[in-house]
Formats: structure tokens, sequence, C-alpha cells
């Protein structure tokens, strides 16, 4: 099931990356992850979607971004959230804080060009955040955020 929820990132990823380039001024930008890549056969157990959701909302001097999972069940969980940013900023010049949630505040967090490849197989992300696979207690799961 982990790989599930890493699948959805992916494509919210290329939007998220696209939504930038589309929309660089946007004060909100949601992402509803309720749809499996191309080849992958394995769902989520909930029929209901969006199983994640990526949103970002501007705020004074940058950027909230809320990470939910809001219909994954069970033993669904998801260990990776990686992200692009805009080629033409800086990594350097980003800064995450942990602020708040119900979901685990023990992620690690990784910025810089191309430093993550997903899962071998998929494109370089600029932005990584891990988070715990152990204890199950600590995974980000359904209703987290």
């Amino acid at each position: 099931m982990e790989k599930i929820a890493k699948c959805f990132l992916y494509v919210t990823l290329f939007l998220f990356v696209l939504g930038i380039s589309v929309n660089a001024h946007a004060d909100n930008l949601s992402f509803n992850l309720g749809d499996l890549l191309p080849g992958q056969s394995i769902s989520p157990a909930s029929s209901i979607k969006p199983w994640l959701t990526a949103t970002f909302i501007q705020v004074n001097g940058g950027v909230d971004l809320t990470l939910s999972a809001p219909q994954l069940t069970g033993k669904e969980f998801v260990s990776d959230w990686d992200f692009n940013i805009n080629p033409l900023l800086n990594s350097k010049d980003i800064s995450v804080t942990y602020v708040s949630g119900n979901g685990p505040a023990s992620a690690s967090i990784a910025i810089g060009q191309n430093i993550d490849k997903a899962d071998g197989t998929g494109g370089y992300f600029d932005i990584d955040f891990g988070l715990p696979t152990k204890p199950v207690s600590a995974r980000f799961t359904g209703g987290d955020r």
C-alpha cells in the first residue's frame, strides 16, 4: 500500500509543477489525488476519493502546505511526499517548518535540486518529506494532516 500512496504523489508533483508554470500567482492551489497511474492495478480500499490531498495556500512571507490522507484505511499509509519547485527559484531559499497537525511531526526533509529519485524509477524531485514507517503508530495514515 505504501507504493500506492507514492504513485498518487507523483501525479501530484507533475500537476504541481504544471500548476506553478500556469498559475504562479494563485493564492490557493489544491490537488486531490484519487487516480492510479497507468499500469497500476492496486488501489486503496476506499472507493471514496480523493485518497490524498495537498493544498498550498499563499500567506504573508511564504506558503502554507497542508498534506492529508482523508480516505486511506487500514494498513495504508504514506511514506514520502515529493515535490518540485520552479527551476528559476533557488532551493537554498526554501525553509520548511512543521506548524501543526495530527500526523507525524518527525518527517525528514531534504531540499535541493533533483535530490530525490522517486522509487528509483520515477523522475527527480527537489523536496522530499520522508515520513516514518515504524512504529505503525507513527505512520501518516487515514485522517492524518
